[in-house]
């Protein structure tokens, strides 16, 4: 079982070349013998709580922070922190605009547990399921901009940060089907974002109109990639784990 945990959670957030090398590698493993291991385990383990609908729920932090902690270090091996954010030339209120500019978002390799992570058998269904809060405390920004408010030109540096969002990861593994899922991928707390400007000739009026505006446009685009980072990781490993399994149980057709 500890391969299908492994590799759903260790392979999130690599690129696609090294998810392909991580798909080879756990097919391999699978080949040879490991898929009899996961089926002994469900037919002698997992077999005994089926007449009495029982479950069994897991707390697996000390395996889940591992799985994290590598996590972390393939983030920065696969250069996603920093990842850079696009430029964008934003409309002020009541009038002007403002170009940011050479962005980049900082402290994805700061993934963390929020709280326990938890494995759960459910008998009626014969389906195992990982729950997987995750967080970012703080994810951090820089922009350059340069605002024109007729008749002033301000150029300076945006910094910031989002705080505190929070992330629910819910995978599952069908023992009927042999069949992994992503279940759901929430994100329950968008955060808090602050931002602070710098350069010369700053008025309070203009500092604000720019707070607002970049407000709006960042907090969503740090949330796709976050979204981009995990989820769609996520989605793509879990196909691997299914045809590694396929692969298993049928070799002569792979």
């Amino acid at each position: 079982m500890n391969v299908i945990l492994s590799v759903l959670l260790i392979s999130a957030t690599v690129s696609s070349t090294y998810q392909e090398t991580i798909k080879e590698e756990y097919t391999r493993k699978l080949r040879n013998g490991d898929f009899q291991i996961l089926r002994a385990w469900n037919e002698t383990h997992l077999q005994e709580l089926t007449d009495d609908g029982g479950e069994i729920i897991a707390v697996i932090d000390e395996f889940g922070d591992k799985i994290i902690s590598h996590i972390q270090k393939l983030i920065m091996r696969n250069g996603l922190d920093p990842v850079e954010l696009p430029s964008e030339s934003l409309k002020l209120i009541p009038w002007g605009n403002m170009a940011l500019s050479d962005g980049w978002l900082q402290n994805l390799s700061t993934l963390s547990r929020n709280t326990d992570i938890k494995v759960i058998y459910r008998s009626s269904r014969r389906s195992l399921e990982l729950q997987v809060p995750v967080k970012f405390d703080a994810l951090k920004f820089t922009y350059d901009y340069n605002t024109h408010v007729f008749p002033l030109s301000i150029s300076g540096g945006v910094e910031g940060r989002l705080n505190d969002v929070k992330i629910n990861i819910i995978l599952s593994f069908d023992f009927k089907g042999f069949k992994a899922h992503l279940d759901d991928f929430d994100i329950r707390n968008s955060g808090s974002i602050s931002i602070r400007f710098t350069g010369h000739g700053l008025i309070d009026w203009i500092t604000n109109a720019m707070t607002s505006v970049v407000t709006l446009f960042l907090k969503p685009v740090i949330l796709n990639i976050v979204d981009w980072l995990l989820k769609d990781s996520l989605d793509s490993i879990v196909d691997f784990v299914n045809k590694a399994i396929e692969c298993a149980r049928h070799s002569n057709q792979c």
